[in-house]
């Protein structure tokens, strides 16, 4: 009730410290900041519970935000920085999206509202920034006019969310309606549709995206935790596997959506393989609290909660050069109902229109359950008989899910399983649930040593034309060039070069990139003599203790983190060649000996690109 009081003083002194309040929020809430507090971060991605909940919470709290700066245009109370930073959230939403759900990897343990409720509340968020009567931002009114489908929003089941509000401080009633038709009356053009590739350090995720469909992947660290769904509350209580290196497609659907996806979670879903993980593959069966609470304390298992758990390795996040990046996991598995010594290192290469999936060093786990690196599993639409195909260790093969993407297996350590039955679940209430799917899995068994695999995904392949043309010719796509302390893989079509390093290694000396002085991630793609590259530094460098990390869970992290600034790191990368930095200015750079080293400042794990011509 602040605000609309706020609206009808007229009395300078009695608007005086009422003025003073605003600032004081909006300075400290509409901005970004590092830390986990509950705020906009530096990639824009919003925080609830000390992580980046992007179906939910978040949202509520941008339309907030942007109730606010449409009702106070004009009073003095915010500047540029606080339009900026709300602006940034919701066309970081726009790009997490396809095209209003949200991967439940990204709700927290909310799995059982709408997909689209979300984006209701940004839809309302982008109308307040884009009205002329406010703050009349262009952009934001042609995003507004390329997201915004009144067919869709003004469905009966949908219509209700406009006018009644959520979470956050709604503005209630037919207004809405008007402040939309203004905006479409406007001859401001629609923003196209995003497509490329986006990194989100803070969410421990990536978001890959073409004009219909969206991939996204998501891990987590020591920064942030797996997944959020505590047993006794049963909102998510088969949540554990979803950070395990996620690769979900989301291509089906009018508007696409999760389930129309193929990832049906009310409809017979094994919410053990999800898609792209590589992790224990646990029964369905219900669980108790109280009753895994006692197993894991007769085992020594140090963890103060069952959910939110955070592992010991911050190399977690990746880079991105326009329509190409990439996205590294170093993978170390926490304990669920038993001790694990899952370790793993995935890499997914964006490139185009396709995805490659590189996993190497797989090793460990638990004492009763099989390692699965799952490819797909998607929901069939008519009842099938059981089909069982496996593939050899060392073999190849094309696949195709039920929902019209195909995969070009480049081989694995370990058997591919292919499977097209009627599945058994459950719902996170413990209700029980079936339906067909086809899925595909490598079972690398209870505790392998140094599994590898290679396997690429290119989504809305309907007809198989492009994975056949790949499958042919292979080496045209894609060379792997090296998987020991670097992922490093030539991609000749795009003259591109790509390299995850995890550890600090000097590479082949066929390599542009000769090494680097932390861990890191890279691509570089050649034109001519001009070389544009794209680095970052994944590890955030907060500090921590990580036997009281691993203890008190998000209890320890909520308040060793909420405040702590990313570590400022000042990147060594050394290239072969004669390089000179033409973009940025400032970028220092030494050539000595027929070879070029850069000293690149990197923060907050977001992306740095230069421009470099070689030098004859």
């Amino acid at each position: 009730y602040f605000i609309p009081y706020y609206l009808l003083v007229e009395d300078p002194a009695e608007k005086a410290p009422l003025d003073k309040i605003l600032k004081e929020v909006i300075a400290k809430n509409l901005i970004e900041l590092d830390g986990t507090r509950d705020t906009i971060k530096p990639d824009g991605v919003g925080f609830h519970h000390s992580a980046a909940y992007v179906g939910g919470y978040s949202p509520f709290a941008f339309e907030a935000m942007a109730q606010l700066l449409f009702l106070l245009e004009g009073e003095g109370i915010y500047g540029a920085e606080n339009i900026a930073a709300v602006r940034n959230t919701l066309e970081s939403f726009r790009v997490m999206s396809q095209k209003y759900a949200v991967s439940t990897s990204l709700r927290g343990r909310l799995l059982g509202g709408r997909e689209d409720g979300a984006a209701v509340a940004v839809v309302k968020a982008m109308a307040l920034l884009a009205h002329p009567s406010g703050i009349d931002d262009v952009s934001m009114q042609a995003r507004f006019k390329e997201y915004f489908d009144a067919a869709y929003f003004y469905q009966e089941d949908v219509l209700a969310a406009f006018y009644k509000g959520q979470r956050g401080v709604p503005i209630r009633g037919l207004g809405i309606f008007a402040l939309i038709d203004d905006i479409q009356a406007l001859d401001t053009a629609a923003a196209p549709v995003p497509g490329g590739t986006w990194i989100k350090p803070y969410a421990a995720a990536g978001f890959h995206r073409r004009d219909g469909w969206l991939v996204t992947t998501k891990g987590f660290s020591s920064y942030f935790w797996d997944y959020e769904g505590p047993l006794n509350k049963r909102q998510n209580s088969f949540g554990q596997n979803w950070s395990y290196g996620l690769l979900q497609v989301f291509n089906a659907g009018n508007p696409v959506g999760e389930a129309a996806s193929g990832n049906d979670l009310k409809n017979g879903w094994d919410w053990y393989h999800v898609p792209g993980t590589t992790a224990s593959h646990y029964p369905v069966e219900e669980r108790s609290h109280k009753a895994v609470k006692a197993a894991r304390k007769k085992q020594g298992m140090v963890q103060r909660d069952i959910h939110r758990n955070y592992n010991g390795c911050g190399f977690v996040g990746g880079v991105s050069l326009g329509e190409h990046g990439l996205f590294v996991q170093d993978l170390e598995a926490v304990p669920f109902t038993e001790p694990t010594d899952l370790t793993a290192r995935k890499t997914y290469f964006f490139v185009g229109d396709m995805v490659l999936a590189l996993g190497t060093d797989i090793s460990g786990g638990t004492a009763s359950h099989e390692i699965h690196t799952t490819l797909f599993q998607t929901r069939m639409n008519e009842p099938r008989r059981t089909q069982v195909k496996k593939v050899p260790a060392g073999s190849k093969t094309v696949l195709l899910d039920s929902v019209g993407n195909a995969y070009y297996f480049a081989g694995a350590s370990s058997e591919l399983v292919v499977f097209e039955k009627e599945q058994k679940s459950l719902t996170p209430t413990y209700q029980p649930t079936r339906g067909f799917y086809r899925t595909a899995w490598i079972n690398h068994g209870i505790k392998p040593e140094n599994d590898q695999y290679a396997y690429v995904l290119l989504p809305d392949d309907r007809d198989g034309a492009r994975v056949k043309a790949l499958a042919a010719a292979p080496r045209e796509y894609f060379q792997v060039r090296e998987t020991s302390g670097v992922h490093w893989v030539d991609f000749p079509r795009e003259r591109l070069s790509a390299f995850a390093f995890y550890e600090r290694v000097d590479t082949a000396s066929n390599a542009l990139v000769r090494s680097v002085s932390y861990p890191s991630t890279i691509m570089a793609e050649q034109k001519g003599d001009r070389l544009e590259l794209a680095v970052a530094v994944p590890d955030l460098g907060w500090d921590y203790d990580e036997t009281a990390l691993r203890a008190g869970g998000l209890s320890y992290a909520s308040g060793t983190y909420a405040d702590q600034v990313a570590k400022t790191h000042r990147l060594e990368l050394v290239l072969r060649g004669r390089w000179r930095v033409e973009e940025p200015a400032g970028v220092d750079g030494v050539i000595e000996e027929g070879e070029t080293r850069l000293f690149i400042v990197c923060k907050d794990g977001l992306s740095r690109c230069l421009s470099l011509r070689r030098i004859p």
